[in-house]
C-alpha cells in the first residue's frame, strides 16, 4: 500500500485540491480539500502538543484508502496529512448541500482542535 503526505500528492489531485482557511485569534489554518468523500473513524489524543490525531477511511465501500490528519511534534501549529491507498473511484465533482454540511463539520471540528471552541 503507497503512502505519501499532502504535499507528495500527483498532479492530477493537486489540481483539484482547494484550500479553506480559517481565522480565530491572528492565527490563519489552511485546511487542504481533496474532494473525495470521507469518513472518520478514530482520533486519538497526542500528549506531548496536546492535539488530536484524526483518522478517516473513503466512504466508498469497496475503497481502501484512508487519510490520517495530524500534527507534528516539532510543528505543532502545521498540519500534516498522510494518505495511504489509492482510490479506485472518481473524485465526487458535484455535492449535494447535506454532504457539503457534512464537509463543513469536518472542516470546524479541525480547526476546533487547533484553536479551541469559540465559546469562552
Amino acid at each position: 500500500m503507497a503512502s505519501s503526505t499532502s504535499t507528495i500528492i500527483d498532479q492530477e489531485e493537486e489540481a483539484k485540491e482547494k484550500n479553506i482557511a480559517e481565522e480565530r485569534n491572528n492565527r490563519t489554518i489552511t485546511i487542504r480539500e481533496d474532494d473525495y468523500k470521507w469518513r472518520k473513524y478514530g482520533k486519538k489524543y497526542i500528549h506531548k502538543i496536546k492535539k488530536f490525531r484524526s483518522y478517516f477511511r473513503c466512504v466508498n465501500k469497496n475503497c481502501k484508502a484512508r487519510k490520517k490528519v495530524e500534527w507534528p511534534p516539532n510543528e505543532p501549529n502545521n498540519i500534516e496529512t498522510t494518505y495511504e491507498g489509492v482510490h479506485n473511484h472518481r473524485a465526487l465533482v458535484g455535492r449535494s448541500e447535506n454532504e457539503e454540511a457534512g464537509i463543513a463539520a469536518n472542516q470546524y471540528d479541525l480547526a476546533t482542535q487547533i484553536f479551541g471552541s469559540a465559546r469562552t
